[in-house]
């Protein structure tokens, strides 16, 4: 699925490590990642992309270089509009908590490749106040069966208590 949505692999050119998935720390941002044992991770210059392994599912998580929501919104609009047709959002902005961690996310349709395609973007504003946005995407077919692993990422966010290397 990576092949398949080049917008993941124009914001991450370079992939630097490959890992088994486990628990990936945003240091500057103080806050943990959890990916699925069976998923990967790849890092690349402080974003991290995680996949299944057949690749159905990409979840691109990246500390947004924004001041406020509103500009790490509009950036990600901007980027799934080069990549994703037809992108209509279901205007059901949500508003939750994971962790203790303030949770605002949306869902949306599109077509990649004319293929429909479901995309989840959460931003959460982390321990120290920056924005950590995961932006995930899978083929409408492939969605109930990732669904637990995917709810699984998004869930698994949390204040960091550790110094690990991300």
């Amino acid at each position: 699925m990576l092949n398949k949505f080049p917008f993941v692999l124009g914001l991450a050119l370079f992939v630097t490590n490959a890992a088994t998935a486990e628990e990936w720390t945003f240091t500057e941002g103080k806050v943990d990642v959890h990916c699925p044992d069976h998923w990967k991770a790849e890092t690349d210059d402080g974003s991290l992309i995680i996949h299944d392994k057949d690749e159905e599912v990409v979840i691109y998580v990246e500390l947004v270089d924004a001041k406020n929501l509103d500009d790490a919104v509009k950036h990600l609009d901007k980027e799934l509009e080069k990549h994703v047709k037809n992108v209509k959002s279901n205007d059901d902005v949500k508003h939750a908590k994971t962790h203790g961690l303030d949770v605002v996310w949306v869902e949306a349709t599109g077509k990649i490749d004319d293929k429909d395609v479901h995309i989840m973007v959460d931003f959460v504003t982390t321990p120290n106040h920056k924005v950590l946005m995961l932006c995930g995407i899978v083929e409408d077919a492939k969605w109930d069966k990732h669904e637990k692993d995917i709810e699984a990422v998004y869930e698994g966010i949390k204040p960091s208590d550790k110094k690990k290397k991300k």
